[in-house]
Order: structure tokens, then sequence, then C-alpha cells
């Protein structure tokens, strides 16, 4: 997923964080088997693959 979203936001004012959520007992709990969870600000976008349609979607929100 975090390949498919740096080439997504290529060209755009957006950076992306990766956070590993082994031995975060609280990110654990949240995300458990769900990894890789693609989060901006604390709206969950997708989980498990990229949807690239809701990415762009939230943001061209984010940006206007």
């Amino acid at each position: 997923m975090q390949e498919q979203l740096q080439a997504l936001l290529h060209g755009h004012d957006f950076t992306c964080r990766s956070v590993k959520i082994d031995g975060d007992p609280e990110l654990e709990q949240r995300y458990g088997a769900r990894v890789p969870v693609l989060v901006l600000g604390s709206t969950e976008l997708c989980e498990l693959r990229l949807d690239k349609a809701v990415v762009i979607s939230q943001l061209d929100r984010a940006m206007s």
C-alpha cells in the first residue's frame, strides 16, 4: 500500500508516515489484523488495500 500511495502522492504537497503498531497496545487493539490501514488525520480511509478513489477524494477535500 505504501508504494502505491507514494506514487499517488507524487507531485503533490503531501507526505505519508508509516507507523509500526507492534508493541503499542492501543494501536494493536485499534487496528489488530486490519493493517495496513491508511489514516488521514483521524479518518480511516482504507485498510488492507489502497482505495485510490477514496484517497483522491479526501486529498482533494484536504486541499480545498
